[in-house]
This record gives structure tokens, C-alpha cells and sequence, in this order.
């Protein structure tokens, strides 16, 4: 039985570091990946979480609301999820 994991980066959300840690610099900020995960499987692919709603690349605001004051996403073209897995032929389902 052969598998793969392959991780899939599809981009990152800058925020303010004391969201996380309460004493940290209010000016200081911090990049965290999006990550989803495909595993090929003999059986079949799985899709580990998927990232962002596509929509956000464009308009954060319409799916996030006013949490997209908090959360900037930096991203570049081509890195959702959906493009991902169909630019690889690897992930062929």
C-alpha cells in the first residue's frame, strides 16, 4: 500500500501577534500558513481541509465580514485550493 501526503500552501493571514499571545507588541505582526492537505490513497485522494472560501481572494470582506479587519490574507493568484489540485496532474481524482 503506497501513499502520499502532499501539503498545499494557499496563502498566508497576517494578523496582530497579540491575538495569539495577549502581552506580545500591539504593533507586532504575525504570518500564519493556510495549509490544506491532499493524501493520494489507493483507494482514493482525501482532501484535508480546503483552505479558504475561493471567494475570499477577491473580496474578503463579502465571506468574512468585518473579521476580515483582523485577518489579512495574503495570497498570490493561483494559490486556492481549486487551482491547485487543477494545475497538478498529480491529483488527478
Amino acid at each position: 500500500m503506497n501513499m502520499k501526503l502532499f501539503p498545499l500552501i494557499c496563502g498566508h493571514l497576517q494578523c496582530r501577534k497579540r491575538i495569539f499571545l495577549p502581552y506580545a507588541d500591539k504593533e507586532q505582526t504575525v504570518s500564519i500558513p493556510i495549509v490544506a492537505f491532499l493524501i493520494q490513497h489507493p483507494d482514493g485522494n482525501v482532501l484535508v481541509d480546503t483552505g479558504p472560501n475561493p471567494h475570499v481572494y477577491d473580496d474578503p470582506y463579502s465571506i468574512w465580514g468585518n473579521l476580515a479587519k483582523s485577518f489579512k490574507l495574503i495570497a498570490d493568484k493561483g494559490e486556492d485550493i481549486l487551482s491547485q489540485l487543477t494545475l497538478q496532474r498529480n491529483f488527478c481524482f
